[in-house]
């Protein structure tokens, strides 16, 4: 039999941000394909892999960080698609010690070589340590038979890598103490007492009975379908946050976006262009910066105008972009239980906290920048006491209006509090961008189930076209009931950012704003 040919290989660069060190970078290189193996049709993706500022601890949050790396392919000049990847027989290289792990599309069952395969692999350290990860040689099984390719057709391929953030199971909070202060905010029943997730099990939503999730209802923009006297049902499918799952270490990046978009065709393209349209409704309505996004798009391949301002947080997403490229990347939304997670850990939580766990926030952490739109893009005097995020102050309203680069605050050096992260090390979840999450306020929110992530495929419009997800409509997300917002953003105040707050977790956006971006997340395997 022929081997299979391999036409092109496409280096991929799926996120580079940086720190003051430019240390801070996801790196594929030397990309190839070797040891086919046409008996069994499949054959290995070898490259090397490296990142800065890695780590794994025993202690305290007990995580790690990972590259969630994943394989596009073309036959001839056919369409992108996404590769399926074997169970095993992945091999590490030399370097770093590591673990690789395959992350299946249906976390609850089996593998099946083209029913529920691999869509990627998760590459960690598999010991304790920290500094800069390296692979050489790294090697993954792409079972191209399963993908219909035939020995002897020429193939371009593109390899991925996301960085993420282990977020470890186990029980957690929701929700505070100020419940006359925070709109929306969770609670135990009737009591103004935090609520304990301890499991994934079903739960009812509202009423007054301790062992209820309640909220505080009288300050939501938009109300939930339960409260003191209504009650719900939460299944037991929907992500509670109390299983493992891993999240992105930072907001999705304009660099990121336009890698995406360059693999659609056409017509998917017309769907996801977020450079025309109205300006603030379905579009920037422009290929120049408008509130720091840089991206241009008229024909062929997206571009950053001058190459810049790759590693700033894309705004003007829709929640139907956020579930395509999820879906694309065979990712998933993060409900909102999740986001607290995310950013409290199994901490108790403190009145009035921001996602770095204390109530402090620097009122200028932006005020002006060094090297705007570089990959060395830096806030100028951050705060080394209080917290740092991007947001509305009477300090930075004025001159920079958008998003900053994606970990802006992070150094080798710095604090969680200091680097405005999380108790796992996730940043940007306080500010920057509103993150897009699953509401549980909403029946549609409700009916999301957590082992399903993205097939890698769009529809031919280029939708997400998982039925469970919020928006999903004759066989495409084209809507956002039961989506909401968490988080904050750049232009919003303080007490938005603060992890209890709820007054936009139901709120249904369907537009391209300025201040939209998320985190995508996957279940552990």
């Amino acid at each position: 039999m022929k081997s299979i040919k391999l036409k092109k290989i496409i280096l991929y660069l799926v996120l580079f941000i940086s720190q003051k060190s430019l240390s801070n970078d996801i790196q594929l290189s030397n990309i190839s394909l070797t040891g086919q193996n046409t008996s069994t049709d499949f054959t290995m993706v070898q490259f090397d892999l490296t990142w800065g500022n890695s780590w794994r601890i025993s202690t305290g949050p007990s995580n790690w960080d990972a590259a969630w790396v994943f394989v596009k392919y073309r036959v001839g000049s056919g369409p992108w698609l996404h590769a399926f990847l074997n169970e095993n027989g992945h091999i590490a290289g030399s370097g770093t010690a590591a673990s690789i792990t395959p992350g299946l599309r249906n976390t609850s069952n089996a593998f099946h070589s083209t029913s529920n395969p691999a869509m990627g692999v998760f590459v960690h350290r598999s010991g304790n340590g920290a500094g800069t990860f390296t692979q050489t040689g790294l090697k993954l099984r792409w079972n191209y038979g399963a993908n219909s390719v035939t020995d002897g057709q020429a193939v371009d391929i593109k390899v991925f890598a996301v960085e993420m953030v282990y977020v470890p199971g186990g029980s957690f909070q929701v929700g505070e103490t100020t419940i006359s202060t925070l709109q929306g905010q969770f609670k135990n029943g009737s009591s103004n007492t935090p609520f304990t997730i301890s499991s994934e099990a079903q739960l009812t939503l509202g009423g007054t009975v301790n062992g209820n999730l309640a909220n505080n209802t009288g300050m939501l923009a938009e109300i939930d379908d339960f409260n003191s006297s209504t009650t719900q049902i939460l299944p037991a499918v929907f992500p509670k946050g109390f299983n493992a799952f891993y999240c992105m270490k930072y907001e999705i990046s304009q660099q990121q976006w336009i890698d995406f978009f360059n693999t659609l065709d056409v017509n998917q393209k017309n769907t996801r262009d977020i450079t025309g349209g109205t300006y603030n409704t379905t579009g920037k309505n422009s290929d120049l910066i408008i509130n720091r996004n840089n991206i241009s798009w008229s024909s062929g391949d997206a571009i950053l105008n001058g190459g810049t301002f790759g590693n700033v947080g894309c705004n003007f997403l829709s929640w139907m972009d956020v579930a395509a490229y999820a879906d694309w990347a065979s990712l998933r939304p993060m409900s909102e239980l999740e986001f607290e997670k995310a950013c409290r850990g199994t901490l108790t939580p403190v009145a009035n906290e921001f996602a770095w766990g204390s109530s402090t926030i620097h009122a200028s952490s932006y005020a002006s920048l060094s090297n705007p739109g570089a990959a060395n893009e830096l806030p100028n005097a951050p705060n080394t006491t209080n917290g740092n995020a991007a947001y509305t102050s009477t300090a930075n309203i004025s001159g920079i209006q958008g998003p900053l680069r994606v970990g802006s605050f992070a150094t080798a050096s710095s604090t969680r509090v200091q680097a405005g992260a999380s108790y796992y090390g996730i940043m940007e979840l306080s500010g920057n961008l509103w993150e897009r999450t699953v509401s549980v306020g909403n029946v549609k929110g409700r009916e999301f189930t957590a082992p399903l992530h993205g097939n890698g495929l769009l529809t031919s419009n280029g939708f997400c076209d998982i039925a469970s997800w919020p928006g999903y409509v004759a066989g495409e997300v084209t809507g956002a009931i039961g989506s909401g917002f968490r988080g904050g953003s750049w232009n919003v105040a303080n007490i938005l950012l603060q992890t209890s707050n709820r007054e936009r977790a139901s709120v249904v956006g369907t537009n391209r704003f300025h201040h939209q971006g998320f985190h995508g997340v996957r279940l552990a395997p």
